[in-house]
């Protein structure tokens, strides 16, 4: 390789292989795919972890987005404003597909859509009115699925209120009522 790409020392000599010289670009590569700097540190040798993250784990823009960012950008609570990936449970850090809410049509009364974010051990207060929750997590790519359970939301309650149905009234009521909260906030950071 260095022939073929004719790579030159500071001498203008063609460079000489050594194992060191991609040593540094390895333990990046290390670090970088996600291997804890412990185990980083301890393939490379070191005596202390400071000698690793000092001059081998340069933080790029790409692992911190993938660290958080991606889920950082997206997620909103109940009442539209932005959710802090770190006031979230840990199961969520670790799975957040454990945590999806993903319930049609079919589902009793409203479709849910979204995260909820209790830890997966708690017991759920609110079932059948997630939109209406506290823990109830809004993503930003359901906007257009938040109008659309709005409107019909609206529409069952009207139905409700022409047929008489108090209860039906305020429980569709409510949730159209927070979902118009949180599709001002998402329409607020797109």
């Amino acid at each position: 390789m260095i022939k073929a790409e004719n790579i030159k020392d500071e001498n203008g000599f063609l460079a000489k292989f050594q194992t060191r010289l991609i040593r540094a670009t390895r333990l990046t590569h290390l670090y970088d795919q996600g291997h804890d700097l412990a185990v980083v540190s301890a393939w490379a040798g070191h005596k202390h972890f400071a000698t690793t993250s000092l001059h081998y784990t340069k933080v790029s823009t790409e692992l911190i987005e993938k660290e958080a960012g991606h889920i950082q950008k997206a997620l909103f609570n109940a009442d539209g404003k932005p959710l802090y990936y770190e006031s979230l449970p840990k199961s969520f850090w670790d799975n957040p597909t454990a945590h999806k809410l993903d319930l049609p049509l079919d589902h009793i009364n409203t479709p849910i859509y979204g995260y909820c974010g209790l830890p997966l051990d708690q017991r759920c207060d609110k079932f059948r009115a997630c939109y209406t929750c506290a823990c109830f997590v809004a993503t930003n790519e359901k906007l257009p699925t938040y109008k659309k359970v709005r409107d019909e939301l609206r529409e069952k309650e009207s139905n409700a209120l022409n047929n008489g149905h108090d209860v039906l009234v305020e429980q569709f009521g409510k949730q159209a009522q927070q979902l118009d909260k949180i599709i001002e906030g998402l329409e607020g950071t797109a």
